[in-house]
């Protein structure tokens, strides 16, 4: 299982579509996250031209006035969606990583920085809480 996540700190074009699909084929990722698109809108065709392929599928959460937006891109030979829930800040998928057969919950989260100052702190401890219930296990990063 191999997931890169990444700020683009905003999607642009040309050049950082084409960084980004060089990383996606050299790692040779299953998932690819990207926070902070800076975009309300992504289609099938920016999609393909990230990812280098067109077995691809996608959740966004679109930006708001250019500022925020999350976008997660996988290979639909070794990730079955099965639940997803697309929130203010977030992307969560579950589905069934199909080269071992296991259940997977993958979140996408960005929060800017004027966003997390201006959140109640009971927001963030009970999402805090929330993570530490599910038991998530940490991957660990390589590169």
């Amino acid at each position: 299982m191999k997931i890169i996540t990444y700020n683009i700190r905003g999607l642009g074009r040309g050049l950082k579509w084409a960084l980004i699909r060089k990383l996606v084929k050299k790692e040779r990722a299953d998932m690819l996250c990207l926070q902070e698109t800076k975009r309300e809108v992504i289609d099938k065709k920016v999609c393909q031209a990230l990812w280098g392929d067109s077995d691809a599928s996608w959740e966004l959460q679109p930006a708001c006035n250019s500022a925020g937006g999350l976008l997660c891109i996988w290979n639909e030979e070794t990730f079955k969606l099965e639940n997803k829930l697309i929130g203010n800040g977030s992307i969560y998928l579950e589905g069934i990583w199909l080269t071992d057969g296991g259940k997977v919950m993958i979140v996408n989260i960005y929060l800017s920085c004027i966003c997390q100052r201006m959140q109640d702190e009971g927001i963030i401890k009970e999402f805090n809480e929330w993570i530490a219930d599910l038991e998530f296990e940490d991957v660990p990063c390589v590169g």
